[in-house]
């Protein structure tokens, strides 16, 4: 029996699969909400970053795509692997409902499924013409990890590595150990235990106590207004750079954030989930580096002083030249009278930033 018969309203098979409410058969693609992204799409860098995406959201996502693989296992029905680009989420409803297309190319009895196979994929599964209940639990927890940590990438392995197209190596680490035992080792969870003991896992437990604070502000000093690419990198790259320090030093880190859009914007510190990433609009409107500078200053200037201060730093980030005008001469001088209250500047350049204000900021640097 074909697979069109074996999906069809009239079929058993087709009923199961059709009290799924949002599992979406072609002749009911018209339920999938306009403003919805596939996975695949929304798992980039670009959109990540454009729709503001961190780890609890994935969540919620992965959440909602875990009852989809629920609902199939308790109708018997095995799909074999699914990929995120048949997975469709709506950004714009706050419970983030997810869709799930082309059941078409669902393994149906005794019909192999239709998908093209990563090398990562052929190696576990490629053995088999059809899952059974064990292959489907593994296939299903590495769709949940694919989404807990915001894959973009086809050929998935882990550990997971750094790579352009994603964000996926900065969630992975985050991810419980046990669950990352687990993966590496293609030993899967039930699913009762996805969802209790990691969906349902909160950040930092409240009496997590380290031995010592640190306080580290990132001044973001963008200058390529229609590409966020390059800060975002530098970002990226510094930002765990000085979480795997606090890690390893079993420190309390708290983070701020100072960078502009039009105006200058501020994330005060705060002791953020590791893992978290600031955002950028891909275009943002000028604002001056002195004045970004200054507002930085006085931000660090509300921190304990004095020879019993915690450790503060500033990791001053660039992805170009700026500007050596009286706002940056203002904002020089503040940040030398930090140098003198023990603060400690560090200069982190994207592409080609040669120029005298620069300069000047790494005097800050070998001073601290």
């Amino acid at each position: 029996m074909r697979k069109e018969e074996l999906l069809s309203p009239e079929h058993p098979l087709g009923q199961r699969i059709r009290e799924i409410p949002r599992i979406l058969t072609k002749d009911r693609r018209n339920l999938l909400p306009a403003q919805a992204l596939s996975l695949r799409k929304l798992f980039s860098r670009e959109e990540m970053d454009k729709r503001h995406i961190d780890d609890a959201i994935l969540k919620k996502i992965a959440k909602n795509v875990l009852q989809i693989l629920i609902a199939l296992s308790q109708r018997d029905i095995t799909p074999g692997l699914i990929g995120t680009e048949n997975l469709y989420v709506d950004l714009s409803d706050s419970a983030f409902p997810v869709y799930l297309c082309d059941p078409e190319r669902f393994q149906l009895e005794q019909e192999e499924q239709e998908y093209d196979w990563y090398p990562e994929d052929e190696r576990l599964f490629g053995d088999q013409m059809l899952f059974d209940r064990a292959r489907q639990l593994l296939a299903d927890n590495r769709l949940i990890t694919r989404i807990m940590i915001g894959a973009a990438r086809g050929n998935l392995k882990f550990p997971v590595k750094k790579s352009d197209r994603d964000y996926a190596h900065l969630f992975y680490r985050i991810l419980p150990e046990t669950w990352k035992e687990h993966m590496e080792n293609n030993i899967p969870f039930s699913y009762e235990e996805i969802f209790r003991d990691n969906l349902e896992k909160k950040g930092l437990c409240e009496n997590q106590r380290k031995e010592k604070e640190c306080f580290c502000l990132y001044l973001l000093l963008r200058t390529e207004r229609s590409d966020c690419l390059g800060i975002s990198r530098g970002l990226d790259m510094v930002m765990e750079e000085v979480e795997e320090d606090a890690q390893g030093e079993n420190i309390c880190l708290k983070q701020a954030f100072v960078y502009g859009d039009d105006t200058v914007l501020v994330k005060d510190f705060e002791q953020y989930v590791p893992g978290f990433r600031l955002c950028f609009d891909t275009k943002a409107k000028a604002v001056s580096a002195g004045e970004e500078m200054i507002v930085a200053a006085s931000l660090m200037n509300l921190l304990p002083a004095g020879d019993d201060a915690p450790e503060r730093s500033i990791h001053v980030i660039l992805d170009g030249k700026i500007s050596n005008d009286a706002m940056f001469d203002c904002g020089f001088q503040k940040f030398q009278e930090l140098t003198e209250k023990g603060v400690l500047f560090f200069v982190h350049t994207q592409g080609d930033t040669s120029c005298e204000a620069v300069n000047r900021l790494r005097t800050l640097e070998k001073n601290g």
